[in-house]
């Protein structure tokens, strides 16, 4: 065997370890390990979106810290996952690049309970070579199916989709959040005044010089100063699926605070307790 076949024989067996090591260190929950395991401009995706968190993750930070607080929200549910990664074949290898595609199914169980299939997929990945070692560049997830639960940020929280009336559909697809029960009962009684809010609150938050996601964080300070709890973490969910992290809503929450005293404080303290265990 020439020297080079040998080389291509390292390297296949090194980035198929890469492959499995990402379950095995993610359902471990050795998230700083796990987020080595990608390159520093690595980007990570799932289609169709689940609803996680914003999509695609772009860079290793965010691919740690976002994957890292989906794991969280697992765990709290008291649920175990298993990533599975079979049958991967190699589309493409030289020294510093490769690609494949794996199948992937994942499987949870609750503590001593009986295992469950909770989805299947298609992994395509590539692959680049730093400083001698394999990291993940690209990793593309193709869903085939995924068995919905109340774990998710976003309008999974509703018990089905055809349980909303088209208008809330509509709602909850612009805002990206399911919407309170009191809310999504009062978009039936008054679906003409909804759409024309709808419609007025997207001129608002979309157009100007200020970014989506800072003016959700401003309107979250101004709850706060008006007390308004329920309406807070629903607004500091939007800011969440917008790209904001917990310690830019605590920071909003602080400012509204600053104009509120006691109360602000009352306000904001449910507000983050309620966010913190979505």
């Amino acid at each position: 065997m020439t020297d080079h076949l040998i080389i291509e024989a390292i390297d296949r067996l090194l980035i198929r370890e890469l492959i499995d090591s990402y379950g095995n260190l993610y359902d471990n929950g050795r998230l700083e390990e796990f987020g080595d395991l990608f390159a520093t401009d690595a980007q990570f995706n799932i289609d169709p979106d689940p609803g996680f968190f914003k999509l695609p993750l772009v860079g290793r930070n965010d691919i740690r810290e976002k994957m890292g607080e989906r794991y969280a929200v697992v765990s709290a549910a008291a649920a175990q996952r298993r990533h599975v990664t079979t049958n991967t074949i190699f589309k493409s290898l030289s020294k510093t690049e490769a690609s494949t595609e794996s199948f992937g199914t994942i499987l949870s169980a609750d503590r001593g309970g009986e295992p469950e299939l909770r989805a299947t997929g298609v992994y395509y990945d590539t692959f680049t070579k730093v400083e001698g070692e394999w990291k993940f560049q690209t990793r593309d997830l193709v869903i085939d199916g995924i068995k919905t639960d109340l774990t998710s940020h976003s309008e999974l929280k509703q018990s089905s989709d055809a349980d909303m009336s088209a208008l809330e559909k509509e709602i909850v697809a612009e805002i990206g959040s399911a919407l309170p029960d009191a809310i999504s009962q009062y978009t039936e009684l008054d679906p003409e005044m909804f759409r024309a809010y709808r419609d007025f609150r997207t001129v608002l938050l979309d157009q100007g010089v200020i970014p989506r996601k800072d003016k959700l964080l401003m309107v979250l300070a101004l709850l706060t100063v008006l007390h308004q709890g329920e309406a807070m973490h629903m607004y500091a969910e939007i800011a969440r699926n917008e790209g904001a992290t917990a310690e830019e809503v605590r920071d909003a929450m602080r400012v509204g605070i600053l104009f509120s005293g006691g109360p602000g404080i009352v306000a904001a303290s449910g507000a983050a307790v309620k966010f913190g265990q979505d």
